[in-house]
């Protein structure tokens, strides 16, 4: 688990524990120990938190705030109303979202896709999600189940159909930092294995295009500092299944949120509702929120690449804030360190 205390033009402080897969009392516990250093820096800097937000994978059942379904990495949050319980805890609203969403917002306002109006998002790393945003809001479906890629049916000659995650994970063998060492030290099994997922990636983003045609691909998660090992080869198969001549060179870029980008997403999730934009199907719980004016202060939590989650504070009076963090590196190795980020004050940073 890790934190950052962001102020809207700069992260002020980041934080770091390990994430108990145990059982949900030690997540619980350990989750408090993260946010409240954080929340008493924010005290000492006279900052008025005014919500938490939370991006997990998974379905997110909307109404309820909780994680409908297949939470990989943290199957002991599956049905568990976090939000609520974290909002008893720190007496704080709270929101959740699919972690994909959290970051295709973020590179939407801040990072990558500023410049964009229909930009597909799609993180790489434990497992594969993806998110729409369109129209300056993300498209969630008719029922709210929408943008699940790992789920497509990318091989139909199979003994048993396989989807994209599952062809994914059997080709990295579940560990794609590994795999990306490897192939950088030049083992040629290793560069087999992302050539296969440059052809992979290709099929399924053409056919993203030629579903819904957006403007550009915004690639995050563990993949994206390994991108150059695939890319070359996802945009060489991509256009040659596109059957739009003018989409064929629809562009695809790396996150320039880095790590980060979905836990600022979180944390729009509080700077959105208070600006009265909140892009979620409605529920009554983000109904009885809109009454925030002011700076907006908002703490998130986020789960992506291969950390469990990441957390945020953000203070804005916009939620398009012009603002951007250098892309960190997530195949490097997990240590303890202290760093700073612009005018960045430290936290200790613990590894995974």
């Amino acid at each position: 688990m890790s934190a950052v205390l962001f102020d809207g033009e700069k992260i002020l402080a980041d934080y770091a524990l390990a994430t108990p897969k145990d059982n949900l009392n030690h997540l619980l516990i350990m989750l408090e120990a993260l946010i409240e250093p954080l929340l008493d820096k924010a005290r000492d800097m006279k900052i008025k938190v005014k919500g938490i937000g939370i991006g997990a994978a998974g379905v997110i059942d909307f109404k309820k705030q909780i994680i409908a379904k297949n939470s990989p990495n943290l199957e002991i949050l599956n049905k568990i109303k976090l939000a609520s319980l974290l909002e008893e805890k720190e007496d704080l609203p709270v929101i959740m979202d699919n972690d994909a969403n959290c970051f295709v917002r973020a590179e939407s306002a801040l990072g990558a896709g500023k410049k964009y109006n229909n930009i597909y998002g799609v993180t790489i790393g434990t497992g594969i999600g993806g998110g729409w945003w369109i129209n300056n809001k993300i498209y969630y479906g008719a029922s709210s189940g929408a943008n699940e890629p790992g789920r497509f049916i990318m091989n139909m000659d199979a003994e048993e159909m396989a989807d994209l995650e599952t062809i994914y994970q059997k080709l990295t063998q579940h560990n794609l930092f590994k795999t990306a060492q490897e192939a950088y030290r030049g083992d040629i099994l290793a560069e087999k294995v992302f050539n296969e997922l440059g052809e992979l990636f290709g099929i399924f983003l053409a056919n993203i295009v030629n579903l819904i045609d957006p403007e550009v691909f915004i690639i995050g998660g563990g993949a994206a500092e390994a991108s150059n090992l695939f890319i070359p080869k996802t945009k060489k198969i991509m256009k040659k299944h596109i059957m739009n001549p003018e989409s064929r060179n629809t562009k695809i870029l790396k996150s320039k949120l880095g790590t980060e980008a979905g836990a600022i997403g979180a944390a729009l999730l509080i700077v959105r509702r208070d600006l009265q934009l909140l892009d979620q199907p409605s529920n009554d719980i983000v109904g009885n929120f809109l009454m925030i004016g002011g700076d907006i202060v908002a703490l998130g939590a986020v789960k992506i690449g291969l950390a469990d989650f990441k957390r945020v504070f953000a203070k804005s009076k916009s939620d398009l804030l012009d603002h951007s963090l250098g892309p960190q590196n997530p195949l490097r190795a997990a240590k303890t360190a202290k760093r700073g980020i612009g005018n960045t004050v430290g936290f200790k940073r613990l590894g995974f």
